[in-house]
């Protein structure tokens, strides 16, 4: 079993904004998350991270034959699940090679329960960094201190392709982007893809989609999933609009 969601109710501070979300996520590969803004994708994306802000009234979300709705962050993690933010904090002090090792050493012992090696991380890193077009010189800055959009953006496809997590939750990683962005951000995406990871990408735009094949796209309105189809449902929005649809 894959992801599966049913019935599932959110609130916060006792409003409700999802409301008996079902969604099917088990055929894999890369799934795409439509609606119009306000309508709970970013949300989705965060209650199925576990994120605590959020209290799930009633429904479920089932991982890999685990009950992810009872557990929190820390444990979802352990799963394999990542998210990649929207709008990622910057984190003033911190270098980026640092960082990056700490998660990595984190994700190694506290996930994997493995050893964490440091030489093996730096030729990962140095291959992926080639993999994203990325100078070295990236590595001694602060953060998302003083990124482009686009900068922020790499480092988050960055982080995946280091810790290569089994489910991959993507928040608009290609919103405010330029065409040679996207193409790298893509290219990431396409890699985790080939490398067996299970994508939900949360995006409002067609150029992505020149890049990436989704093998199911889901429309989100008023917090509920309103419906399901193929690549050509993705295709209908934005020729048509979601009036087409909804």
């Amino acid at each position: 079993m894959g992801l599966f969601v049913e019935n599932l109710t959110v609130s916060i501070k006792n409003k409700i904004i999802l409301n008996s979300v079902c969604a099917d996520f088990n055929t894999g590969g890369i799934n795409l998350l439509m609606g119009p803004n306000g309508s709970g994708k970013s949300t989705f994306l965060k209650v199925i991270a576990g994120d605590p802000d959020y209290d799930i009234v009633k429904g479920q979300i089932i991982y890999e034959n685990n009950e992810i709705h009872t557990l929190d962050v820390q444990k979802i993690a352990q799963l394999g699940v990542f998210l990649a933010f929207q709008h990622p904090v910057p984190l003033p002090g911190i270098s980026v090679i640092g960082f990056l090792k700490s998660i990595a050493q984190s994700y190694h012992r506290n996930i994997l329960k493995k050893d964490f090696n440091l030489r093996s991380f730096y030729k990962k890193l140095e291959l992926n960094l080639s993999f994203l077009n990325m100078d070295d010189t990236y590595l001694n800055k602060e953060v998302n201190v003083e990124f482009s959009g686009g900068e922020k953006k790499k480092l988050e496809i960055l982080q995946m392709l280091i810790l290569n997590p089994k489910l991959i939750l993507l928040d608009e990683v290609d919103s405010g982007l330029d065409v040679d962005s996207i193409k790298i951000i893509a290219k990431g995406i396409n890699k985790m893809f080939e490398l067996g990871s299970r994508i939900i990408l949360v995006t409002h735009y067609k150029n992505i989609l020149k890049h990436i094949t989704p093998s199911r796209v889901y429309v989100m309105n008023k917090g509920s999933v309103v419906c399901t189809g193929g690549l050509e449902l993705a295709h209908t929005i934005y020729t048509k609009g979601y009036s087409a649809i909804l």
